[in-house]
Protein backbone atom coordinates (compact mmCIF):
# COMPACT_ATOMS: atom_id res chain seq x y z
CA UNK A 1 0.00 0.00 0.00
CA UNK A 2 1.43 3.36 -0.46
CA UNK A 3 1.96 6.20 1.53
CA UNK A 4 -0.93 8.50 -0.24
CA UNK A 5 -3.75 5.62 0.28
CA UNK A 6 -2.52 5.06 3.75
CA UNK A 7 -2.92 8.54 4.24
CA UNK A 8 -6.67 8.87 2.44
CA UNK A 9 -7.44 5.93 5.07
CA UNK A 10 -6.46 7.78 7.89
CA UNK A 11 -8.44 10.76 6.78
CA UNK A 12 -11.45 9.08 6.03
CA UNK A 13 -11.34 7.32 9.98
CA UNK A 14 -11.13 10.73 11.26
CA UNK A 15 -14.16 12.04 9.39
CA UNK A 16 -15.92 9.17 10.26
CA UNK A 17 -15.18 9.55 13.95
CA UNK A 18 -16.12 12.98 13.89
CA UNK A 19 -19.46 12.53 12.08
CA UNK A 20 -22.54 13.84 14.56
CA UNK A 21 -19.78 15.31 17.34
CA UNK A 22 -19.68 19.26 17.83
CA UNK A 23 -16.21 20.54 17.47
CA UNK A 24 -15.66 19.38 20.80
CA UNK A 25 -16.04 16.06 19.32
CA UNK A 26 -18.92 15.28 21.53
CA UNK A 27 -21.95 14.08 19.97
CA UNK A 28 -24.95 16.05 19.11
CA UNK A 29 -28.38 15.13 18.79
CA UNK A 30 -30.35 16.11 16.30
CA UNK A 31 -33.50 18.98 16.78
CA UNK A 32 -37.08 17.04 17.02
CA UNK A 33 -40.93 18.86 16.28
CA UNK A 34 -42.06 19.00 19.45
CA UNK A 35 -45.71 17.46 19.29
CA UNK A 36 -48.57 19.34 19.89
CA UNK A 37 -51.69 17.59 21.83
CA UNK A 38 -55.09 17.44 19.79
CA UNK A 39 -57.89 20.18 20.48
CA UNK A 40 -60.66 19.07 22.49
CA UNK A 41 -64.03 18.55 21.07
CA UNK A 42 -65.87 21.71 21.46
CA UNK A 43 -68.81 21.96 24.29
CA UNK A 44 -72.24 22.64 22.62
CA UNK A 45 -73.55 26.27 22.92
CA UNK A 46 -76.82 27.09 24.35
CA UNK A 47 -79.69 26.81 22.40
CA UNK A 48 -80.90 30.23 20.47
CA UNK A 49 -84.01 32.16 22.49
CA UNK A 50 -86.22 34.52 21.16
CA UNK A 51 -86.72 32.99 18.02
CA UNK A 52 -89.40 35.25 16.57
CA UNK A 53 -91.06 36.60 12.95
CA UNK A 54 -88.64 39.95 12.72
CA UNK A 55 -90.46 40.71 8.87
CA UNK A 56 -92.52 39.55 6.42
CA UNK A 57 -94.13 40.30 2.98
CA UNK A 58 -96.11 38.88 -0.06
CA UNK A 59 -92.99 36.91 -1.01
CA UNK A 60 -90.73 36.69 1.84
CA UNK A 61 -90.49 35.48 5.33
CA UNK A 62 -87.74 36.91 8.26
CA UNK A 63 -87.01 35.05 11.46
CA UNK A 64 -84.72 36.66 14.11
CA UNK A 65 -83.50 34.83 17.26
CA UNK A 66 -81.34 36.18 20.01
CA UNK A 67 -77.11 35.65 19.62
CA UNK A 68 -75.95 32.37 21.53
CA UNK A 69 -73.02 32.92 23.39
CA UNK A 70 -70.13 31.13 21.79
CA UNK A 71 -72.05 29.91 18.48
CA UNK A 72 -70.44 30.53 15.72
CA UNK A 73 -73.39 30.00 13.17
CA UNK A 74 -76.50 28.65 13.37
CA UNK A 75 -78.56 25.82 11.50
CA UNK A 76 -82.37 26.40 10.21
CA UNK A 77 -84.89 23.86 9.03
CA UNK A 78 -87.70 25.77 7.09
CA UNK A 79 -90.70 24.13 5.47
CA UNK A 80 -93.84 24.53 3.91
CA UNK A 81 -97.29 24.04 6.67
CA UNK A 82 -98.93 22.57 2.97
CA UNK A 83 -97.33 19.50 1.37
CA UNK A 84 -93.71 19.95 2.47
CA UNK A 85 -92.40 17.16 3.97
CA UNK A 86 -89.40 17.51 3.63
CA UNK A 87 -88.17 20.71 4.60
CA UNK A 88 -84.87 23.03 3.59
CA UNK A 89 -81.49 22.68 5.30
CA UNK A 90 -80.10 26.50 5.86
CA UNK A 91 -77.06 27.35 7.33
CA UNK A 92 -76.24 30.87 8.49
CA UNK A 93 -73.25 33.22 11.27
CA UNK A 94 -76.15 35.77 11.29
CA UNK A 95 -78.66 35.41 13.97
CA UNK A 96 -81.68 35.91 11.08
CA UNK A 97 -82.78 34.01 8.11
CA UNK A 98 -84.79 35.71 5.10
CA UNK A 99 -86.72 33.21 3.10
CA UNK A 100 -87.82 34.59 -0.46
CA UNK A 101 -89.39 33.66 -3.39
CA UNK A 102 -92.72 32.57 -1.57
CA UNK A 103 -96.62 32.82 -2.68
CA UNK A 104 -98.81 34.97 -0.90
CA UNK A 105 -100.52 33.83 2.05
CA UNK A 106 -98.60 30.68 2.34
CA UNK A 107 -97.40 29.64 6.02
CA UNK A 108 -94.40 28.83 6.19
CA UNK A 109 -92.29 27.31 9.67
CA UNK A 110 -88.79 26.95 11.18
CA UNK A 111 -86.80 25.61 13.42
CA UNK A 112 -83.04 26.93 14.63
CA UNK A 113 -80.17 25.56 16.59
CA UNK A 114 -76.58 26.85 17.47
CA UNK A 115 -73.68 25.30 16.15
CA UNK A 116 -70.40 26.07 17.25
CA UNK A 117 -66.61 24.85 15.48
CA UNK A 118 -63.41 24.66 16.22
CA UNK A 119 -60.15 22.69 15.13
CA UNK A 120 -61.49 20.15 17.93
CA UNK A 121 -64.80 20.02 15.84
CA UNK A 122 -68.28 20.77 15.55
CA UNK A 123 -71.14 20.77 18.38
CA UNK A 124 -74.80 21.93 17.86
CA UNK A 125 -77.46 23.20 20.41
CA UNK A 126 -80.95 21.62 21.04
CA UNK A 127 -83.43 22.98 17.90
CA UNK A 128 -85.84 25.68 18.72
CA UNK A 129 -88.90 26.02 17.38
CA UNK A 130 -91.12 26.05 15.76
CA UNK A 131 -92.37 29.11 14.66
CA UNK A 132 -94.96 29.65 11.91
CA UNK A 133 -95.95 32.87 9.99
CA UNK A 134 -97.94 33.49 6.78
CA UNK A 135 -96.93 35.74 4.10
CA UNK A 136 -98.90 38.74 3.28
CA UNK A 137 -102.38 38.84 1.01
CA UNK A 138 -101.93 42.05 -0.98
CA UNK A 139 -104.68 44.30 0.68
CA UNK A 140 -106.14 45.95 -2.70
CA UNK A 141 -108.27 49.25 -2.24
CA UNK A 142 -110.19 49.91 1.03
CA UNK A 143 -113.88 48.57 1.11
CA UNK A 144 -116.81 51.43 1.20
CA UNK A 145 -118.23 52.00 4.47
CA UNK A 146 -122.14 50.68 4.07
CA UNK A 147 -124.13 49.93 7.79
CA UNK A 148 -121.39 48.30 9.12
CA UNK A 149 -121.46 50.52 12.37
CA UNK A 150 -125.24 50.33 12.71
CA UNK A 151 -125.03 46.93 12.89
CA UNK A 152 -122.05 46.96 15.36
CA UNK A 153 -124.50 49.10 17.39
CA UNK A 154 -127.45 46.61 17.18
CA UNK A 155 -125.47 43.77 17.96
CA UNK A 156 -127.84 41.05 19.00
CA UNK A 157 -125.21 40.06 21.89
CA UNK A 158 -125.52 42.82 24.19
CA UNK A 159 -124.47 47.12 24.74
CA UNK A 160 -121.19 47.61 23.12
CA UNK A 161 -120.46 50.55 24.73
CA UNK A 162 -116.67 50.47 23.04
CA UNK A 163 -118.83 51.23 19.95
CA UNK A 164 -121.50 54.08 21.35
CA UNK A 165 -118.39 56.04 22.53
CA UNK A 166 -115.75 55.90 19.95
CA UNK A 167 -113.70 59.07 20.00
CA UNK A 168 -111.19 59.18 16.79
CA UNK A 169 -109.13 61.19 18.97
CA UNK A 170 -109.29 58.88 21.49
CA UNK A 171 -108.36 55.74 20.18
CA UNK A 172 -108.65 52.35 22.58
CA UNK A 173 -106.47 51.53 25.40
CA UNK A 174 -106.20 47.95 27.73
CA UNK A 175 -105.76 47.02 31.62
CA UNK A 176 -104.68 43.91 31.29
CA UNK A 177 -104.22 42.17 35.02
CA UNK A 178 -100.97 40.24 33.97
CA UNK A 179 -100.57 38.42 37.51
CA UNK A 180 -103.23 35.67 37.32
CA UNK A 181 -102.56 35.49 33.89
CA UNK A 182 -98.95 35.01 34.39
CA UNK A 183 -99.45 32.80 37.12
CA UNK A 184 -101.77 30.47 34.78
CA UNK A 185 -99.55 30.23 31.88
CA UNK A 186 -97.22 28.58 34.41
CA UNK A 187 -99.63 25.83 35.19
CA UNK A 188 -99.90 24.87 31.44
CA UNK A 189 -96.50 25.05 30.74
CA UNK A 190 -96.58 28.66 29.09
CA UNK A 191 -94.63 30.63 31.27
CA UNK A 192 -94.87 33.57 27.99
CA UNK A 193 -98.06 32.68 27.67
CA UNK A 194 -98.91 36.71 28.48
CA UNK A 195 -96.82 38.28 25.89
CA UNK A 196 -97.81 35.38 23.31
CA UNK A 197 -101.78 34.91 23.35
CA UNK A 198 -102.44 38.89 24.53
CA UNK A 199 -99.83 41.39 24.47
CA UNK A 200 -98.50 40.58 21.44
CA UNK A 201 -101.55 39.60 19.35
CA UNK A 202 -103.28 43.10 20.66
CA UNK A 203 -100.11 45.31 19.06
CA UNK A 204 -100.16 43.07 15.91
CA UNK A 205 -104.06 43.73 15.61
CA UNK A 206 -103.25 47.48 16.39
CA UNK A 207 -100.65 47.44 13.87
CA UNK A 208 -102.53 46.11 11.16
CA UNK A 209 -105.64 48.46 11.32
CA UNK A 210 -103.29 51.41 11.63
CA UNK A 211 -101.64 50.23 8.29
CA UNK A 212 -104.48 49.54 6.69
CA UNK A 213 -106.79 52.70 7.89
CA UNK A 214 -104.44 55.25 7.95
CA UNK A 215 -105.21 55.97 11.78
CA UNK A 216 -105.00 54.29 14.98
CA UNK A 217 -107.69 52.54 16.46
CA UNK A 218 -106.25 50.85 19.37
CA UNK A 219 -103.38 52.06 21.77
CA UNK A 220 -102.37 48.54 23.61
CA UNK A 221 -99.32 49.87 25.02
CA UNK A 222 -100.72 53.05 26.13
CA UNK A 223 -101.73 53.57 30.41
CA UNK A 224 -105.05 51.93 30.66
CA UNK A 225 -107.92 55.22 31.31
CA UNK A 226 -110.80 55.11 33.63
CA UNK A 227 -113.07 56.11 30.52
CA UNK A 228 -114.99 53.37 29.08
CA UNK A 229 -112.90 53.28 26.10
CA UNK A 230 -110.59 50.70 28.16
CA UNK A 231 -110.72 47.11 27.82
CA UNK A 232 -110.22 44.75 30.36
CA UNK A 233 -108.39 41.66 29.86
CA UNK A 234 -108.69 39.49 32.94
CA UNK A 235 -108.68 35.85 34.37
CA UNK A 236 -111.81 34.98 36.50
CA UNK A 237 -112.13 31.32 38.76
CA UNK A 238 -115.58 30.73 37.53
CA UNK A 239 -117.31 28.35 35.16
CA UNK A 240 -118.99 30.11 32.31
CA UNK A 241 -121.21 28.94 29.47
CA UNK A 242 -121.51 25.64 30.86
CA UNK A 243 -122.00 22.95 28.36
CA UNK A 244 -120.28 25.12 25.68
CA UNK A 245 -117.80 23.75 23.66
CA UNK A 246 -117.02 20.27 21.37
CA UNK A 247 -118.65 17.53 22.09
CA UNK A 248 -115.17 15.60 23.98
CA UNK A 249 -115.19 18.22 26.56
CA UNK A 250 -116.35 17.66 29.74
CA UNK A 251 -119.96 19.87 30.23
CA UNK A 252 -118.74 21.56 33.72
CA UNK A 253 -115.97 23.32 31.80
CA UNK A 254 -117.44 25.63 30.06
CA UNK A 255 -115.90 27.94 27.58
CA UNK A 256 -112.25 29.17 27.74
CA UNK A 257 -112.55 32.62 26.27
CA UNK A 258 -115.77 35.16 26.58
CA UNK A 259 -116.29 39.07 25.72
CA UNK A 260 -118.19 41.09 27.89
CA UNK A 261 -119.24 44.13 26.03
CA UNK A 262 -120.26 46.39 29.01
CA UNK A 263 -118.04 47.29 30.46
CA UNK A 264 -115.62 46.06 28.11
CA UNK A 265 -113.62 42.64 28.36
CA UNK A 266 -111.93 39.80 27.40
CA UNK A 267 -112.20 37.07 30.09
CA UNK A 268 -110.01 33.90 30.10
CA UNK A 269 -112.09 31.28 32.34
CA UNK A 270 -111.24 29.30 35.08
CA UNK A 271 -110.38 25.98 33.30
CA UNK A 272 -108.31 27.43 30.22
CA UNK A 273 -105.09 27.18 32.73
CA UNK A 274 -106.31 23.49 33.62
CA UNK A 275 -103.51 21.34 32.35
CA UNK A 276 -105.77 18.41 32.95
CA UNK A 277 -108.26 19.82 30.40
CA UNK A 278 -107.02 18.74 27.02
CA UNK A 279 -110.03 18.13 24.93
CA UNK A 280 -109.84 19.44 21.09
CA UNK A 281 -111.28 23.58 22.31
CA UNK A 282 -108.86 23.92 25.07
CA UNK A 283 -105.52 23.74 23.52
CA UNK A 284 -106.65 25.50 20.45
CA UNK A 285 -107.49 28.30 22.65
CA UNK A 286 -104.45 28.06 24.62
CA UNK A 287 -102.26 28.72 21.67
CA UNK A 288 -104.45 30.95 19.07
CA UNK A 289 -104.26 34.16 19.64
CA UNK A 290 -107.87 33.71 20.79
CA UNK A 291 -107.82 37.44 21.88
CA UNK A 292 -108.45 38.95 18.39
CA UNK A 293 -111.56 36.84 18.13
CA UNK A 294 -113.35 37.92 21.68
CA UNK A 295 -112.39 41.38 20.93
CA UNK A 296 -113.97 41.66 17.55
CA UNK A 297 -117.09 40.63 19.77
CA UNK A 298 -116.35 43.77 22.10
CA UNK A 299 -115.86 45.85 18.89
CA UNK A 300 -119.67 44.88 17.84
CA UNK A 301 -119.01 41.71 15.71
CA UNK A 302 -121.14 38.58 15.56
CA UNK A 303 -120.15 35.06 13.95
CA UNK A 304 -120.29 33.95 10.71
CA UNK A 305 -123.05 32.35 8.81
CA UNK A 306 -122.55 28.86 9.24
CA UNK A 307 -121.56 29.09 13.25
CA UNK A 308 -122.86 28.51 16.42
CA UNK A 309 -124.61 31.33 17.54
CA UNK A 310 -124.97 33.16 14.36
CA UNK A 311 -127.26 36.45 13.82
CA UNK A 312 -128.02 37.90 10.52
CA UNK A 313 -128.28 41.38 11.42
CA UNK A 314 -125.21 41.19 12.96
CA UNK A 315 -121.94 42.13 11.60
CA UNK A 316 -120.25 38.92 10.94
CA UNK A 317 -116.49 38.22 11.51
CA UNK A 318 -114.85 36.37 8.36
CA UNK A 319 -115.30 32.81 8.42
CA UNK A 320 -112.05 32.59 9.22
CA UNK A 321 -111.53 35.07 12.58
CA UNK A 322 -115.15 33.16 13.53
CA UNK A 323 -113.53 29.54 13.48
CA UNK A 324 -109.88 30.91 14.92
CA UNK A 325 -108.40 29.02 12.03
CA UNK A 326 -104.43 28.74 12.72
CA UNK A 327 -102.51 30.01 15.59
CA UNK A 328 -101.56 33.31 14.06
CA UNK A 329 -103.99 36.32 13.78
CA UNK A 330 -102.37 37.66 11.68
CA UNK A 331 -103.58 35.03 9.28
CA UNK A 332 -107.29 34.59 10.48
CA UNK A 333 -108.13 38.30 11.02
CA UNK A 334 -108.64 39.18 7.31
CA UNK A 335 -108.48 42.39 5.31
CA UNK A 336 -112.39 42.16 5.11
CA UNK A 337 -112.24 41.91 9.19
CA UNK A 338 -109.90 45.22 9.26
CA UNK A 339 -112.24 46.95 6.46
CA UNK A 340 -114.97 46.08 8.65
CA UNK A 341 -113.47 47.23 11.98
CA UNK A 342 -112.47 51.01 10.39
CA UNK A 343 -115.90 51.18 9.61
CA UNK A 344 -117.11 50.79 13.11
CA UNK A 345 -114.95 52.76 14.37
CA UNK A 346 -114.48 55.95 11.53
CA UNK A 347 -112.47 59.10 11.19
CA UNK A 348 -113.60 61.99 9.71
CA UNK A 349 -110.28 62.47 7.89
CA UNK A 350 -110.61 59.10 6.69
CA UNK A 351 -113.65 59.43 5.03
CA UNK A 352 -115.02 55.85 2.81
CA UNK A 353 -117.96 56.71 1.25
CA UNK A 354 -120.79 53.83 -0.31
Amino acid sequence: MTTLARTLIALLIVVAANCGAGTDGKSVTPPTTPQVAPEPPPEPPEAPTGLRISDRGADFMEWSWNPSPGATGYEAEVFREVGDTEGTHVETREASYRWTGLEPGVAVSIFVRAVRETAGGRAASPWIGRVTGYTLIPPGPLAPCDDQRDRALAYSWGHTELVHEWNPDRPIRFRVDAGPIIEGGLRIGRPNFLEEEILQPLRDMARRLEERLGYPIMEPDASPSDASRTVTVHWRDRVWSPGWGEPDCPRHIGSPWNAQETPPAVVLNRYIFDPAITCAAYPRDRDSETIIHELAHVFGMGHAEGVINYVPEDLAMSDRLTRIVGGDSDYFLLIEDLDNIGCVFPHPDFPRGN
